[in-house]
């Protein structure tokens, strides 16, 4: 019911549409051709041989990348979805380790209810009996005191235990994320921890804990964005054709080609961000595999 219905996971799940969308993009081929045209009109004396009133010139050109930006942009975007499926795996076992710690508290508190209704049903039969033997004048009325005293007390932890109760009662219906309310839960608590020694479990851990493959693959994603900066750092050629058609009637056909010139910005600082951003996921990776061992 709780990985169903729960609201915060439908938010969560939701930002796998993000994710293929970039999918989608890095798949995009991300620069379009420009065509330019410049139509101009001719004048000037009969002695500059104008035959052509209006002067052409047009030009086709393509922006191309040649260090296999798009290979690297393609594998990023692959491992972010990777990266936020796993994202969504860890919140889904979240939820659930919650789910069910809330169903066992929920258990217990209801099993400490039964327990402090038996003790209050057994102090109240005592009371009975010690106040009818205290009639009879076979016991003091100090015994009887004493034992309504602890009747009493018993009674007046039930508030307090009801309260609790009910708490654990809204938190897992919480998890579940039902709208229509439960009439009954079911359930026993476990009686005994899971057999295994403790670097099994780690081993385990190490080899399926989502949040651990989703750091990784945020590690993956970090550094082809940053191989992407390094192959942008020079900037990309452009390609073209052009074609021109002057005033005397002569046309001019060729290719053009263009090189930004590097000189005053190789995206150092861009590089150097990525190169943070890579340090500061692999820390976070050695974070959780710390957690885990521990």
């Amino acid at each position: 019911l709780a990985l169903q219905n729960n609201p915060e996971l439908a938010v969560f799940r939701a930002q796998r549409g993000s994710a293929a969308a970039g999918v989608t993009l890095a798949r995009t081929y991300p620069f379009n051709p420009v065509w330019t045209s410049a139509v101009m009109g001719d004048s000037g004396p009969a002695s500059a041989g104008i035959t052509n009133r209006v002067f052409n010139q047009h030009t086709l050109s393509q922006e191309i990348e040649v260090l296999g930006q798009g290979k690297i942009r393609r594998a990023a975007a692959d491992a972010a979805l990777s990266r936020v499926e796993w994202e969504i795996a860890a919140q889904e076992q979240q939820f659930a380790v919650r789910t069910i710690r809330a169903f066992h508290a929920y258990i217990y508190r209801q099993e400490k209810m039964r327990v402090l209704d038996e003790t209050i049903h057994l102090q109240q039969q005592t009371t009975q009996k010690v106040k009818r033997l205290s009639d009879q004048g076979k016991l003091k009325v100090a015994d009887f005191m004493l034992a309504r005293s602890d009747e009493l007390e018993s009674r007046a932890q039930r508030g307090a235990r009801q309260s609790l109760a009910v708490a654990a009662w809204h938190d897992l219906r919480r998890l579940l994320g039902v709208q229509q309310e439960i009439v009954e839960v079911n359930g026993r608590l476990p009686h005994a921890a899971p057999a295994g020694f403790a670097d099994d479990w780690m081993q385990i851990a190490l080899r399926k804990r989502p949040d651990l493959q989703a750091a990784h693959l945020a590690y993956l994603e970090a550094e082809q964005r940053e191989r992407l900066e390094i192959a942008n750092r020079f900037g990309n050629p452009t390609i073209g054709s052009k074609a021109e058609y002057n005033e005397t009637r002569v046309a001019f056909v060729g290719a053009t080609l263009q090189f930004p010139v590097p000189m005053f910005n190789v995206r150092r600082g861009e590089i150097l961000q990525r190169q943070a951003e890579k340090i500061k996921v692999m820390r976070d990776q050695e974070r959780i595999a710390t957690q885990i061992n521990q």
